[in-house]
C-alpha cells in the first residue's frame, strides 16, 4: 500500500496444491531492479525509492525470518505485465480433525460513534481508515499525542485510539494528561501498538489506558471494542487479541 499510487490496486493471491501454500501480493509501484532482489531481503537494505517512503528497512527481514521458520521461502518478481509482485511459499498441513469451529461474530456497533485516532504513519490510517468503514463511525486522525490533545479540548468522542510510538509527544504521556484533566470524559482509551510486552501493558495501564489493541490490528477485537463502546461500556484494564501479541514495529 505504501508504494501504491492513489487510485490503484493491490491484489492478494493465494494458491495451495499438494501441502503447499503460496501468497502472492502485487501492486503498483515502482518495483524492484534485478541488481536489489536479493539484498532488499536482509536488515536495514533498502532501495532509494524505499528509503524516500520511510522505515528502517526491516520489514522485509522480518517477513524472511518468519518465512524461514515455516520452512519456506520469499522473493519478488515481476509479473507478466511488469507490476511488482512480492511473494512467498512454505508447506502446509491440509488436513483437518474434528469440526470446524462456527467463526466469531462482531457484536453490533452503534453508528456515529465518534473515534479519534492518534497515529503517525500514513499507511496506518489508510489501513484504519478502511478497516473502519463499515462500521459508520464519525473517524478523526491526530499525527501525534499532541494533536491528539489539540483535538480533545475542541471536540468530544466516544473512543480514543492511541498508537505508542510518535513523534513530538507519544501515546503515553497524552493518555496521562487526559486522565490527569478529565480531558475525555466518558471516553474509552485504548493503546493501539505493535509493543504490547506485558511492562509495556503495566505502563499504558498506570497511564490510564482502558485496555491494548495489538498491530496487525485484529479485526473482530477493534469492533468488540466498537461495539462496547456503543453499550456505553468501558472494558477496564483489558488487553484485547492477548495471543497474537507482538513487539515489531
Amino acid at each position: 500500500m505504501k508504494f501504491t499510487p492513489q487510485g490503484e490496486r493491490v491484489v492478494i493471491r493465494a494458491a495451495s496444491e499438494e501441502g503447499s501454500l503460496r501468497i502472492e501480493v502485487i501492486d503498483g509501484g515502482p518495483g524492484v531492479a534485478d541488481c536489489d532482489r536479493e539484498r532488499i531481503f536482509q536488515p536495514f537494505e533498502q532501495t532509494e525509492t524505499g528509503r524516500q517512503a520511510g522505515g528502517n528497512g526491516l520489514g522485509l527481514s522480518i517477513c524472511t525470518g518468519n518465512v524461514h521458520l515455516l520452512g519456506g521461502e520469499i522473493g519478488t518478481d515481476l509479473t507478466e505485465t511488469g507490476r511488482s509482485r512480492f511473494w512467498f511459499q512454505c508447506p502446509v498441513d491440509t488436513s483437518t480433525q474434528g469440526r470446524l469451529e462456527e467463526p466469531e461474530e462482531p457484536g453490533e456497533i452503534q453508528g456515529g460513534l465518534r473515534v479519534l485516532a492518534a497515529e503517525d504513519n500514513p499507511a496506518n490510517r489508510r489501513v484504519l481508515q478502511l478497516l473502519l468503514a463499515p462500521a459508520n463511525v464519525e473517524l478523526t486522525f491526530a499525527e501525534d499525542g499532541q494533536q491528539a490533545l489539540n483535538a480533545l479540548a475542541t471536540a468530544r468522542f466516544d473512543l480514543v485510539l492511541m498508537d505508542a510510538n510518535m513523534p513530538v509527544m507519544d501515546g503515553v504521556e497524552p493518555v496521562r494528561r487526559i486522565r490527569s484533566g478529565d480531558l475525555a470524559p466518558g471516553a474509552a482509551i485504548f493503546m493501539l501498538t505493535a509493543n504490547a510486552f506485558a511492562d509495556d501493558v503495566s505502563l499504558y495501564r498506570a497511564a490510564g489506558a482502558d485496555g491494548v489493541l495489538t498491530k496487525p490490528i485484529h479485526l473482530l477485537s477493534l469492533f468488540a471494542v466498537l461495539s462496547d463502546c456503543g453499550k456505553g461500556v468501558v472494558l477496564s484494564g483489558q488487553l484485547c487479541d492477548a495471543d497474537r501479541l507482538t513487539a515489531t514495529s
